[in-house]
Formats: C-alpha cells, structure tokens, sequence
C-alpha cells in the first residue's frame, strides 16, 4: 500500500521487492506520525532480527544511507522455507520430525515410507517450522552448536527435497540436487553443498567446486568451522537428528568402521583423517584403506 517496495537500480543491476531504510521510514513517518529517531532504531532491530536483509553494502545506519533492503518473505531464491515471514518466536522442531519418521518407519527401522510421510499433516506442520530457519542466529553458536545445527538441517533438507521434489535417479540430477536445494538460515541462503563443504568441511571443495566457496568477504565465512570436520560423514544424510553431537560422532563411526566394508572418511589427509576417526573404534587395530563405489540407491519403502 505504501509504494516503497519497488524495482531500484544500482548500477547495471535491477534490485526488485526492494527498499532503502530512509524509503521505510519517511512513509511511517508520513503514515504513522511514528518519530525517525525512534523508527530507525526499530528498523535495526527488524534487521537484526532478520525480518529484512540487507541487497547491498552496509551504509551509516538504518534510515540514514541509501543501503536497498528487502523483506524476508520476497527472497528470489527458490530455497524450500522461502514466501514467508517467519513469525516473532521462533519454534521447536525436533520432535515434530521424529514424531513424522516414527510414523513412517519400518518395523526393522530400515525402509521409510517418503509416500506416506509426504502425505502426513505433520509434514505440512514442519514446513511451516522450517520457515523460523529464516531468523536462526547463527554467529552466536559454539562449534558443538554448529555441529548439531547444521547435521540435523542438512538431513532434515535432504528429506524435505526428496518429498518435495522426489529423489535425484541419475549423476546430473544429483549434482543438481546437492547444487541448488537449499533453506534461508538467518537471512542467507544455504544449500546442500553449502552446508556440507562451506559451513562443516571449513570451507574446503565440494563436487565440481574448481574455487573455495567461501570469499573473504561473504558474511557466511564467520558461519564456516574453523576446521573440518571429518566425522560429519558418518552422520551426513543416516536421517537421524542429534544433540549431544561429538558422542554421537563417534558413536556413528565406530558403528560404521566396524562393518566388513572399511570406508575412506574424507579425501586429502588420509592419515589425518585416520587419526580423528580412530579413537572412536574399539578395537581398532591394522586399518586397511580401500575405496568403494557410492550406493545411491535410497531407503524408501516403496
């Protein structure tokens, strides 16, 4: 209603559903009769709190610079919690997601029923969580936080994109799938690949990835672990959600290592690698490296 939100040029480039905080402002005060000092200050809040992001470098201050903003609900990307606005308290979605496998699960908890879960109103109630992804802060986490988060929405986006979507059945499909599905996490976008080699892998090379993926000056580079991780391959994609991360780690890699098959946890650093994983074998003794074909085939039901 307000004619603030509209295509603004800077440069070359079009920026559309945007605004600059002086825009906002002048039209609530013209509106509202609200106070500038007072409405400034409220938009930093907003921002800060990631009901709007910011399209191009920071200025002086809200409402004082030309710096364009847009709202939350009109990010352009196609990530699969975007076209809403999160809403003031952000909720928990943990056992929602355990309660839907439960639900979907074969008795011997081998085979998922993706048909049926799809179906599920618990589904649609988790979508609508997956919405408060939106306004996670994420510079305040610990590692051990940023682990948890970031397994737990990384296996959680691969089952939203598989019921959404359905699964990936040949190599373009997967790379294109690994590429491009991803959620809005405090007001950035993150995707499969993202996640996994920008955020837990320390920022390292994924698959068809010739650069880093992080540049010195992307705002998700303070998200990145300092270091990989190379015990998140155990726990990557088994759809399982966790907490208590570092036991859980090495819980899923003994279990793991103590199959027939052996594994190669992370490529480079073998020997480093070894040495990480070890410790969480029992018996671990001579360790022979071999290399295996990946099985993509899935776990559902039907």
């Amino acid at each position: 209603r307000s004619d603030v939100f509209g295509c603004q040029w800077r440069g070359l480039s079009m920026r559309r559903n945007s605004f600059t905080g002086a825009q906002l402002v002048g039209w609530l005060q013209k509106d509202r009769g609200m106070d500038k000092t007072k409405l400034c200050e409220t938009g930093q809040v907003l921002l800060d709190k990631k009901y709007m992001v910011g399209m191009t470098k920071a200025g002086q201050g809200f409402g004082v610079s030309d710096r364009l903003y847009r709202l939350m609900e009109n990010d352009p990307h196609s990530a699969l919690n975007a076209g809403q606005t999160a809403a003031c308290s952000p909720l928990q979605g943990r056992d929602m997601f355990l309660k839907l496998f439960s639900k979907c699960l074969s008795a011997d908890g081998k085979c998922v029923d993706y048909k049926a879960m799809s179906l599920s109103p618990v589904f649609e109630c988790y979508c609508e969580l997956a919405v408060q992804l939106q306004r996670v802060e994420l510079l305040s986490l610990t590692r051990e936080e940023k682990l948890a988060f970031f397994i737990n929405t990384y296996n959680a986006l691969v089952i939203h994109g598989h019921l959404r979507l359905g699964a990936p059945t040949n190599m373009w499909q997967r790379c294109r799938f690994f590429i491009y599905m991803s959620y809005l996490i405090g007001g950035e976008v993150f995707t499969l690949q993202d996640i996994e080699n920008r955020v837990l892998r320390g920022s390292r090379n994924g698959v068809a990835q010739l650069l880093k993926p992080f540049s010195k000056t992307d705002p998700c580079l303070q998200v990145a672990l300092p270091d990989a991780e190379p015990l998140i391959h155990f726990a990557l994609n088994c759809e399982k959600l966790r907490t208590d991360i570092d036991s859980q780690l090495c819980k899923a890699a003994e279990a793991f290592l103590e199959i027939d098959d052996g594994c190669v946890v992370d490529s480079g650093n073998t020997w480093g690698v070894f040495q990480e994983v070890q410790p969480a074998v029992s018996s671990p003794g001579k360790i022979k490296v071999t290399y295996l074909s990946y099985n993509w085939s899935t776990n559902s039901s039907h």
